[in-house]
């Protein structure tokens, strides 16, 4: 009996600490980083990186620059989720029109094959791509996350992004 509470007293402090690290990252996923992090970084620990404004940071890389601007009257109406969607369909939409202009496949939904062809003729600096990349990527984890958990903060971010690299494909 003595040996079963040992072994209890023994794996009750692993335990907890096991309970309170999940916990500490549902908080991290709730968006407690990126109330601590607003203008985006990265925190790295015991072999995972932790990643926050993803949009600014794709930026950052392409060295656009991201002006604050304020919102139109039309993006009020517009769900954070919409936001996203409707900035990266006019980011694709100018990406695919320079990529068919060198031969690329005249389809929104074929943007790696986009990327690599204007990659591949040297027309755009290559950060400036892999930032479009990095935008589609959080798109899609945007699309993942769904309309109802998109935080607004992310999604000014994310469009303020797109808007910049648009202009560089126009």
């Amino acid at each position: 009996m003595d040996t079963i509470t040992a072994l209890v007293g023994h794996l009750a402090w692993p335990l907890t600490a096991l309970l309170l690290g999940i916990m500490v990252l549902k908080e991290l996923k709730g968006g407690l980083i990126s109330a601590l992090m607003p203008n985006g970084g990265s925190i790295e620990a015991a072999g995972f990186k932790l990643q926050t404004n993803a949009a600014k940071q794709a930026a950052r890389k392409a060295n656009v620059a991201v002006v604050d601007e304020p919102k139109a009257e039309s993006d009020k109406d517009l769900s954070p989720y919409e936001q996203v969607m409707d900035a990266w369909r006019e980011l694709a939409t100018a990406l695919t029109a320079k990529a068919v202009e060198l031969g690329g496949a005249d389809d929104n939904r074929k943007i790696y094959l986009n990327i690599e062809i204007l990659r591949e003729k040297g027309v755009y600096d290559t950060d400036v791509l892999s930032s479009v990349r990095d935008l589609f990527q959080a798109r899609n984890s945007a699309r993942k996350l769904g309309a109802d958990l998109l935080a607004e903060a992310d999604a000014e971010s994310f469009v303020q992004t797109a808007k910049a690299l648009t202009q560089i494909f126009i």
